[in-house]
């Protein structure tokens, strides 16, 4: 690059880019481990390089900042409620600055995804979503103790930098939209693999429960009869991962259908506040932060919900929200009276969960089938 010159606007990536051997020093080559000085010092090398990420992308366009909503949300709440309790039960060293570093760095990775799709090149969109992911599985591994994970961080920390350094090298090529072309098969790969992990969770699960008789996060939950970490927990958050990636590839679709602006925003808008709902939910299972657990789920009806009244200018999309109301509101009365102790939580509100997830796939689906009609 130095030899064939890089683009003026591609300077501060490839600043970021240099600035990752300076987490590396502290993390890998003096192998900081979390809760000492070097370890801060890794992570303020990597907070610097999603700075001048962020700073880079900015240059060429505004960030978009739906998508960081839907992932610092779901981030925020997994810090506060499953990285902080682990911290202070480990005893940790430090304990305030390494979870302040760890959050802020958090933030600022969403804010870089979020300024990486606002540039629509899918190199750097790739590169900063995979060095996420690898941030994600250390925290598994060094906080949550989740050994199994461990493969994962160096594959996918390498594949990080590595299309860093061609979104460089490729600079102002291999675009993106969103909202174009014809969707249907992507959400029905999506919705089928979903569909697919939900269904081996169901399998895998160390008990055998009927899914109608229990509610689907269950099996996602991190011990079950004993077992620590069962099978069935990372199938339901691959099943979740792969419903939120869905939703939020073909929510822009949605605004095909309303020809307001503001109604437009407001499916945008809905669709982040969903996909962060269900990321809340993947990332925060019931049995270990349920009130954390609870705003995803709220989430993802809020967001839902605004989608669905968003789109009521017509009679077929007034007649979907109609009956999605009707289910959702049959749901809710049935959670209610449960609380008021007149009947038996199974499998009244376990079924009535499945018929509104079954109900809103639907939806989708026939959204997904229909034509553009603004051509």
């Amino acid at each position: 690059m130095l030899r064939h010159g890089v683009r003026r606007g591609d300077r501060l990536l490839w600043l970021g880019l240099a600035a990752t051997m300076v987490g590396d020093y502290f993390l890998v080559l003096c192998n900081s481990r979390i809760g000492t000085w070097g370890f801060i010092g890794g992570v303020a090398g990597f907070s610097l390089a999603q700075l001048l990420w962020i700073f880079g992308f900015c240059r060429e366009a505004k960030p978009n900042f739906k998508v960081f909503t839907a992932l610092a949300v779901p981030l925020a709440c997994f810090a506060i409620s499953r990285l902080w309790p682990e911290m202070v039960k480990s005893n940790l060293s430090l304990l305030y600055p390494t979870f302040s570093a760890v959050t802020i760095y958090s933030l600022l990775s969403a804010f870089s995804l979020a300024a990486a799709f606002g540039t629509r090149r899918w190199l750097p969109v790739i590169a900063v979503a995979l060095l996420m992911f690898s941030d994600l599985m250390i925290s598994f591994r060094d906080i949550l103790h989740i050994k199994a994970v461990a493969p994962l961080i160096g594959i996918s920390y390498l594949a990080a930098l590595l299309f860093m350094a061609l979104a460089i090298a490729f600079s102002g090529r291999l675009y993106f939209s969103y909202g174009r072309g014809d969707p249907k098969w992507t959400v029905i790969a999506g919705g089928t693999l979903s569909l697919s992990m939900f269904a081996a969770a169901v399998v895998r699960c160390p008990v055998a429960h009927n899914p109608f008789v229990k509610m689907l996060s269950y099996f996602g939950r991190t011990k079950i009869a004993g077992e620590t970490y069962p099978a069935s927990h990372f199938l339901f958050m691959a099943g979740l991962a792969a419903g939120a990636l869905s939703a939020a590839y073909f929510y822009p679709y949605f605004a095909w259908f309303v020809e307001s602006q503001k109604r437009k925003l407001a499916v945008y808008w809905g669709g982040a506040v969903n996909v962060a709902g269900l990321l809340t939910i993947l990332l925060v299972p019931e049995n270990v932060c349920n009130p954390a657990h609870n705003l995803g789920c709220w989430l993802a009806v809020l967001g839902g919900a605004t989608v669905v009244l968003a789109l009521c200018e017509k009679l077929p999309e007034i007649c979907w929200a109609v009956y999605l109301s009707i289910v959702a509101f049959a749901l809710f009365v049935a959670v209610v009276i449960h609380e008021l102790g007149f009947i038996a939580f199974s499998p009244t509100v376990p079924i009535l969960q499945k018929v509104v997830i079954i109900s809103f796939v639907v939806w989708i689906l026939a959204y997904a089938f229909r034509k553009n009609p603004q051509g």
